[in-house]
């Protein structure tokens, strides 16, 4: 954690903070949104799988939805 040390506790707690925030940005729009977005983010899960690659997952994801949206 830089210069301040703290308890294993809370050191535990922030290092799971990112993932639970990408989850409290991204749920609210799968819920809301139709199926271009739920089609999407199965799309960035299997290249995320796959390639192990976040910048990969991230375009392809991108991508399927500006693809839906202008051309589908």
């Amino acid at each position: 954690m830089g210069r301040i040390k703290g308890s294993p506790f809370v050191e535990r707690w922030l290092r799971y903070l990112p993932g639970s925030l990408m989850l409290a940005i991204i749920t609210p729009g799968l819920i809301n949104g139709g199926l271009i977005e739920v089609f999407s983010a199965v799309v960035v899960a299997v290249v995320m799988i796959a390639s192990r690659n976040l910048l990969l997952a991230m375009i392809a994801g991108i991508g399927m939805v500006y693809l839906f949206r202008n051309f589908i």
